[in-house]
This record gives C-alpha cells, sequence and structure tokens, in this order.
C-alpha cells in the first residue's frame, strides 16, 4: 500500500512525538516544547478539538500504522506557519516531506490564507534550499542566547500573574506560561521543562525585578532569550545557543511548486 498522508488522530499523539523530536539537535530540544515530559499528551488534547477549529493542526505520513512522517501547522488570521515538520531519516529522499506539506497546507487552506511561515536553523542549508525552492525568502534572524540570571537578591521581586496556571500546564505537559508586570511592562515568560525559563523581549533584562522574580520562582533554572538583537554585545556572559531564520512565502507560489 506504501506510505499514507493522512490528518493525524489521537492515537497517532505517540509517533508524532518521536518523530518531530528525531529532527531536532539533541543539544536544542529542551529548549522547544517537545523536549517537555509529556508532549504526548498535549498533542492528543490538540487533535481531539480539531472540530473547534482549533489553531495547530497536525498531518502525518503513515506507514503501515507507523508514523515516519509529521507536521506541525498553525492557523494564523491571515496565513499559515509551519511549526514543525520531520521525516524518518532512512525516507527523506523519497519524497514525503513534500506529500506531507502539500497535504497539511491543502487540508487546512482558507481563501483568506495569502502566506506560509516558518523558521529554520541557519547552519540547515539541506532545509533552506529546499524552502528556497519552494518560493521561500528570509525576513530575518533570532539568534537563542543563554543568559545567567545573575545576583538580583537586593530587588523588589514584580508582580507575578497566573504562575499557579503555569505550573498546572507545567505538570501536565512539560511547559507553561505566566506574566511579569512591572510599572514600565508586562513581559510573558515561558517555563520549559526543568531547565529554562524563556523570553522573548530582551528589554526585561534591563529590570532587575524581572530579573529578581525569576530568581525566587525557581533559581536553578537558566534564561533562554530570543531576539533580533546583538544581545552578546550587551551582556557579556549571554552565550549563544542557535540562530534561526524567519522565512515566508505567497501560499500559492508553494502549492504550485509542490504540485510539480
Amino acid at each position: 500500500m506504501g506510505v499514507v498522508i493522512r490528518s493525524a488522530q489521537v492515537s497517532d499523539a505517540h509517533g508524532i512525538a518521536s518523530v518531530i523530536r528525531g529532527g531536532f539537535e539533541k543539544t536544542l530540544i529542551n529548549t522547544t516544547i517537545y523536549g517537555g515530559h509529556n508532549i504526548e499528551k498535549y498533542i492528543q488534547y490538540q487533535i481531539s478539538n480539531y472540530n473547534s477549529k482549533c489553531d495547530t493542526v497536525f498531518t502525518i505520513a503513515d506507514d503501515n500504522s507507523k508514523v515516519v512522517g509529521a507536521v506541525e501547522m498553525r492557523r494564523l488570521v491571515d496565513g499559515l506557519f509551519l511549526n514543525y515538520i520531520s521525516v524518518l531519516q532512512c525516507l527523506q529522499s523519497a519524497g514525503i516531506g513534500k506529500r506531507l506539506l502539500k497535504y497539511a497546507i491543502d487540508s487546512i487552506l482558507e481563501p483568506n490564507y495569502l502566506y506560509i511561515g516558518l523558521d529554520v536553523l541557519v547552519d540547515n542549508e539541506a532545509a533552506k534550499s529546499w524552502y528556497r525552492k519552494l518560493g521561500f525568502e528570509q525576513e530575518n534572524k533570532t539568534t537563542w542566547y543563554e543568559v545567567t540570571l545573575g545576583n538580583c537578591s537586593k530587588h523588589q521581586p514584580a508582580l507575578v500573574n497566573s504562575y499557579a496556571q503555569a505550573l498546572v500546564s507545567y505538570n501536565s505537559f512539560g511547559f507553561g506560561s505566566f506574566n511579569i508586570t512591572t510599572p514600565s511592562a508586562s513581559y510573558i515568560i515561558g517555563m520549559l521543562g526543568p531547565t529554562w525559563f524563556r523570553l522573548t523581549d530582551p528589554s526585561a533584562l534591563n529590570d532587575s525585578s524581572v530579573v529578581s522574580s525569576l530568581q525566587k520562582l525557581d533559581p536553578r533554572r537558566r534564561l533562554l532569550v530570543l531576539c533580533q538583537e546583538d544581545l552578546a554585545l550587551q551582556l557579556p556572559g549571554a552565550r549563544t545557543l542557535a540562530q534561526t531564520e524567519r522565512m515566508s512565502a505567497d501560499i500559492q507560489v508553494v502549492l504550485s511548486r509542490l504540485s510539480q
């Protein structure tokens, strides 16, 4: 019968998690939700809520009831975002990725969807070459930094919102998020596994009350900062973990080239 491309079912969750995890560099897996201790349960919840038009949709490549490829696609207001696409290494030259991506787009395409975006590691030349052939072009780059929280014990912690809910999510899936609010701003803080606090607004590092709050919540965690600025120049202790490239394309161009 060969490999069948189809929409994911709840029973595919473990296979999806395994295939997508396999597509990560081992040093980076714990900086994503797929490093969570129960990501399979989260995938099951996402799939079981398809009827409510949830934002995340999974498509799989099925080879005799085994998941050998998977796509996680996210709906946006006027387009789509390719969160993850992965195929087992032994099958990567069989055209499965192309079939997966086309099915994933076709299955949820709406008239108002104009573009599709994605992030790819800068040093993943094979993937970038494939995306360029499909019509994707670079928009910007984001650097992932590991930052030491330092000692801010003398500073007054800020207001922490929704931390209890974040812990419920973390205990269930291995990740969660909460807010830290100061007189000047509010920041979304992610929790990834037992290792990381995650933030995408580097200006929070200039607010000692934010750092103090994170230290008091969990002094064992490190801080993962994603930003487009050269943070290393501002913080000598920042260590670069990875760099990603944001790419986007006209969705009709991508579909046309996937059909060739």
